[in-house]
């Protein structure tokens, strides 16, 4: 990158540097899916259709669109200690639940013109995301995450602290605005 810089004087007699353009060397100039090396080709974007995970999806989407990736979605249907907890709370099929939760992403890359491609899995969501990840080989995770504290944190856990923790890719998390 190269940064062409001039001095402008103020008001108040300073001056200050400020970057008067930005202009990318020829090698950069081509869309990052028209050269090899392309670092992303593939964004994993897991979702269960809470609001952490829309927020994920549209940071997803607006990455693969930068980066000319493709996407691919993933919804778990919980096993494991809490399956039970989030049954109670989604009160309707999981299985339906997850397929809802899938076309999220796919709405939403389809809208953006990007290639995607959904699933759902049955198992402990952290390891089911990574074992998919693994899967497709993946080569980055956008997930959405919630930011518990406390004891909820201790009980709960965190899927999106466990796929941090154990991913051998980049994962990007994503919190909700309010």
């Amino acid at each position: 990158m190269i940064a062409h810089f001039e001095y402008r004087e103020h008001a108040h007699g300073k001056r200050k540097k400020q970057i008067a353009r930005a202009q990318a060397s020829p090698s950069y100039l081509a869309e990052p899916a028209d050269y090899p090396g392309t670092m992303y080709e593939t964004v994993l974007i897991p979702t269960d259709g809470s609001d952490e995970s829309r927020a994920a999806i549209d940071h997803g989407i607006a990455l693969a669109d930068q980066l000319g990736a493709s996407v691919h979605g993933i919804s778990i249907v919980p096993e494991g200690p809490h399956s039970a907890m989030k049954r109670d709370e989604l009160r309707a099929e999981p299985e339906e639940e997850a397929r809802e939760s899938n076309q999220l992403v796919e709405t939403a890359a389809e809208r953006a013109g990007i290639d995607v491609t959904t699933g759902v899995r049955e198992g402990v969501p952290q390891e089911a995301i990574l074992e998919y990840a693994t899967e497709i080989d993946a080569d980055m995770i956008v997930i959405g995450t919630v930011g518990r504290t406390g004891l909820d944190h201790v009980l709960l856990g965190s899927v999106a602290e466990e796929v941090v923790r154990n991913s051998p890719i980049p994962v990007v998390t994503v919190r909700p605005t309010e």
